[in-house]
């Protein structure tokens, strides 16, 4: 039973570090939201300048920034999703790991209690 409890103690210490590089991970995660924002609200900033610079400049000059724009959105767009499922997959994994280690411990503590049992 002592030798269980030990055991059941690694793997709380085991799923507490799980949790902790989950938590690290969404901090991460959130930062670089809020970086993306940052960048949105630059490239918000940088549209309203181009309208005004639209007018002064050719068409073609005015295509290339739309398309730089349209390729920085979906870079921000991609990030954010990567960001998002490597949360999700980091939740996942944590909390496989917290019931592989809660279903060993209950099996552990059956199979003693089957031994004393005996």
């Amino acid at each position: 039973l002592v030798a269980l409890r030990s055991e059941l103690a690694v793997a709380r210490r085991e799923t507490h570090k799980a949790v902790e590089r989950l938590r690290r991970t969404e901090q991460q995660a959130l930062g670089h939201q809020k970086e993306l924002e940052e960048v949105a609200a630059e490239a918000r900033a940088a549209r309203s300048k181009d309208a005004h610079l639209a007018q002064l400049r050719n068409q073609q000059q005015v295509d290339r920034a739309e398309a730089n724009e349209a390729r920085a959105r979906a870079d921000a767009a991609r990030a954010r999703q990567e960001a998002a499922d490597l949360r999700d997959r980091l939740r996942v994994e944590a909390e496989r790991r917290r019931c592989m280690a809660d279903h060993s411990a209950m099996a552990k503590v059956a199979a003693t209690r089957a031994e004393v049992a005996e």
